[in-house]
């Protein structure tokens, strides 16, 4: 009777120790980031990563440059052609292999949080249009120098099991560079760019304005978030506008790209019909 007791108690501790993995897992994980982990292994969703799944990153400011202290308010997304949902764990670290965490991640993302100095998912994201995106804030140390922004994203099936159906990968890791800003370039009158897209949201055209400066061979590209290039058009005259049909491009968030040389200004296009 005492042996039987024993093993049906140990039973139960099992039950509710996978119990509580499961759930640990479907609402985030962290310290995923390293190329020597991700999400695979132990029963763990796929063994290995694959390209099928892509995890890109975005800036608002079309910049992964800021200043001591200063704020970037970045997108992770996640991007599957017919899988259901998506999971995240990214964080910035000091090279792309340490687990030294740098700055602070911060989000108002309702479908994320912030665990052990990472960003993860409470619960898979439903895709839409074959992706899902998590947007969040790093605020930069106040030490100069080029720190690590690190994902991996899971794209699931959402039959409720971390099977092999469930495909993940990692993404490039991006360089975020914190310097100071120079006042003595800031007032030599430097030539920057400039971009504008109005209307915004639009439905069917938008004018896209431009100065170049003394910048030369630029080019105006509308792009889509993961980067698939939709319209392109070169651009001769060093300021103007150009009148662009959308009629081709379905409703969703798109970047419009300034291209001159190694710099390039960006701007959000919203189409909404």
């Amino acid at each position: 009777m005492l042996v039987r007791r024993i093993f049906i108690a140990l039973t139960l501790s099992l039950c509710f120790v996978t119990s509580g993995v499961a759930l640990a897992e479907s609402s985030g994980q962290t310290g995923r980031t390293a190329p020597s982990f991700g999400c695979g292994g132990n029963g763990c969703h796929a063994n290995s990563s694959s390209t099928a799944t892509s995890v890109t990153f975005t800036s608002a400011s079309g910049s992964f440059t800021v200043a001591p202290g200063g704020k970037l308010e970045i997108t992770v997304i996640v991007a599957h052609p017919s899988l259901a949902a998506a999971g995240i764990d990214v964080g910035v670290k000091t090279t792309k292999t340490s687990s030294t965490t740098v700055g602070v991640l911060s989000t108002s993302d309702n479908g994320a949080r912030i665990a052990n100095s990472e960003l993860t998912h409470n619960s898979p994201k439903t895709m839409t249009g074959g992706k899902a995106e998590f947007t969040f804030t790093w605020t930069a140390p106040a030490t100069e120098g080029t720190y690590f922004l690190r994902a991996v994203g899971n794209a699931v099936n959402r039959n409720g099991n971390a099977d092999g159906s469930d495909v993940w990968n990692f993404a490039t890791p991006v360089e975020l560079v914190v310097k100071k800003t120079n006042a003595v370039d800031e007032n030599t009158n430097e030539p920057t760019l400039s971009l504008g897209v109005f209307p915004n949201p639009s439905a069917d055209h938008a004018t896209i304005t431009y100065d170049i400066a003394s910048f030369s061979n630029a080019m105006i590209e509308i792009t889509d978030l993961m980067g698939r290039s939709f319209i392109k058009q070169s651009v001769d005259n060093s300021s103007g506008k150009v009148d662009v049909s959308l009629l081709a491009l379905p409703v969703g968030i798109y970047q419009v790209v300034l291209h001159s040389g190694d710099v390039q200004k960006v701007e959000r296009l919203v189409i909404a019909r």
